[in-house]
Parts: structure tokens; C-alpha cells; sequence
């Protein structure tokens, strides 16, 4: 189950500390949340497969699809606060074409 968190922590860490001079923390939860949403699709496609208890087979389908949406409206808010107005658009339609 820390799988989906442990993805989305090292790929926020990589956007924010590897590729800026000092650790930003709005861009590493912005990272956090979206890698974290885009890794439940998987967690979803292989629940039949994995051994080990994943989101799909606690809380169900359903609710873990709603979970992703829920992360992608965090990181996409923190976005728009966060970020300047040009990248905050292209964010947003970038997790649009996600959801879709």
C-alpha cells in the first residue's frame, strides 16, 4: 500500500530538489500529489495480480479512482496559487487530458 506514496515521494523529490537550487516545497506537494494519483491507475490494473494489499482490494475501485481525482484537484489548486498563470493553464489541461 505505501507503494503509491513511496512513487510519488521520490519523483517529487527528484522535481524539486534535484532540479532547482534550494528545496521548493509548492512544486514537490504539486509533484507529490499528481505522481501519487497517476501510480493508482496501475495499483487498479494489477489488484488481481499483485500479493500484497494494495488501495483497489481496501477500499475498492471506485473509491480509489475517486482518490486520484481528489489528488489531481490538490496538486492542480496548488497550482494555480503556486505557480505562475501560463504553467498553472498548461497544468491543468495536462491533468484534464489525465482524467480523460
Amino acid at each position: 500500500m505505501l507503494k503509491v506514496f513511496y512513487v510519488g515521494l521520490v519523483w517529487a523529490l527528484m522535481n524539486c530538489w534535484l532540479t532547482l537550487p534550494e528545496f521548493n516545497f509548492p512544486i514537490f506537494f504539486i509533484s507529490f500529489f499528481y505522481i501519487t494519483a497517476l501510480v493508482l491507475p496501475f495499483d487498479i490494473r494489477d489488484m488481481n495480480v499483485d500479493t500484497v494489499k494494495t488501495f483497489p482490494t481496501l477500499i475498492g475501485v471506485q473509491n480509489t479512482k475517486y482518490l486520484a481525482y481528489i489528488l489531481i484537484f490538490i496538486s492542480n489548486l496548488l497550482s494555480v496559487f503556486y505557480l505562475e498563470q501560463p504553467y498553472s493553464t498548461v497544468f491543468f489541461f495536462r491533468e484534464l487530458l489525465v482524467m480523460c
